[in-house]
């Protein structure tokens, strides 16, 4: 476990200081939002229903990620890997988070944003990312890595939020556009995170090479 290197060298005082800042920047301006009517500058009424979806599918995959990632940080033996996965899991339930608070103005105007945690366990479309963090969670500790830090994080983060957020902003959406950017900046260390997962794996042992692409190939297509 010694030949674990955390990347970014993060110590926790150093990861409340940069994060609290996030937030206090977050929380003004999506306080400034509700307070200017936010709501009413949308450009097209239709993104209200994407607003739906992202809230139905990506906040709780979210939280399921704080779960996944709390669980396989006391699996593991390492202090480097522990503390890593403890950062992640702050992470994601931060995401979760302020995604339901950037949201919520919206719920105080229109309808079908207030159960959306029950729409996750019973609307068919949700079902394709509630069954990938399921599988996900449901694997070893070693494969969750592998099909969050690098599978989920590099191609669904950068399809989704980066583009997302460039939507958001066109149609006037300034909370969601502050949600996203927000999250994308921890973002970038998960998917390093992902990278050392790998790289400490291959280099443990060689026969590890078949698994780990396994794995890979198996958590890209799905």
């Amino acid at each position: 476990w010694d030949k674990w290197e955390d990347p970014f060298r993060l110590t926790m005082d150093a990861y409340w200081k940069y994060q609290g800042e996030k937030e206090r920047k977050f929380y003004a301006i999506i306080d400034a939002h509700a307070q200017n009517n936010g709501h009413l500058n949308i450009t097209d009424a239709r993104y209200l229903s994407a607003l739906k979806i992202f809230l139905q599918a990506i906040s709780p995959a979210e939280y399921a990620a704080h779960k996944g990632f709390a669980r396989v940080g006391r699996e593991f033996a390492g202090a480097g890997t522990q503390v890593a996965c403890q950062m992640q899991a702050l992470d994601e339930l931060r995401h979760a988070q302020t995604q339901i608070h950037a949201l919520s103005n919206y719920n105080k105007y229109y309808s079908g944003f207030h159960a959306f945690a029950e729409t996750r366990d019973r609307i068919w479309y949700t079902s394709v990312a509630r069954s990938f963090f399921d599988d996900a969670m449901s694997a070893g500790p070693f494969e969750f890595l592998i099909a969050i830090g690098f599978s989920f994080e590099y191609v669904l983060t950068n399809l989704l939020f980066v583009p997302f957020m460039s939507g958001a902003a066109y149609n006037g959406d300034m909370a969601t556009v502050t949600f996203g950017f927000s999250a994308q900046s921890d973002e970038a260390r998960h998917m390093t995170l992902g990278l050392e997962c790998i790289k400490f794996m291959l280099e443990q042992d060689p026969d590890n090479l078949p698994i780990v692409q396994k794995w890979i190939d198996k958590w890209f297509w799905r």
